[in-house]
């Protein structure tokens, strides 16, 4: 539902997959909570203060268990599999204007930063291709507004 309001090219790419990370338990956990809070609205034999934090607890519960690893995994998975793809493939790539410390430690190996030249493997945003120097490449990987793309020689 927010896809059409967001402006940056890379939320709204990482939006644009994000219904495959809502399943079922997802939905189930957050009405219980909704339905936990409605209850306590309405419910007259406990005192406000209680009411309030059970609630607080349930907030807590429900955004650490299931909201916060949705946006996780829809920022994390990209990074982790296109490090796997090095990996695997004993490529040895650089990030351009990314702060993704994680794809190294996903890879096992530091990964340099620096601006990319011909031949070089490159981990960056999806918005920032735009703004290669006169640099043709070809797309290995893409997901969530992350790619991983070579910079044609």
């Amino acid at each position: 539902m927010a896809l059409p309001h967001v402006d940056d090219s890379y939320y709204s790419d990482a939006l644009s997959n994000a219904s495959g990370y809502f399943g079922a338990a997802y939905f189930v956990v957050c009405a219980a909570a909704a339905g936990l809070a409605l209850y306590g609205i309405f419910e007259r034999r406990f005192a406000t203060e209680v009411k309030l934090g059970v609630i607080g607890i349930a907030s807590v519960v429900t955004l650490s268990t299931v909201v916060v690893p949705v946006g996780a995994g829809l920022q994390q998975e990209p990074i982790k599999e296109a490090a796997r793809m090095c990996r695997e493939r004993g490529i040895e790539p650089i990030m351009w204007r990314l702060n993704a410390p994680s794809f190294s430690v996903y890879r096992g190996q530091p990964t340099a930063t620096r601006e990319p030249v011909r031949g070089d493997v490159v981990l960056t945003n999806a918005k920032r291709l735009a703004e290669l120097p006169g640099l043709g490449y070809e797309v290995l990987y893409a997901k969530n507004g992350i790619v991983l793309i070579r910079i044609k020689a």
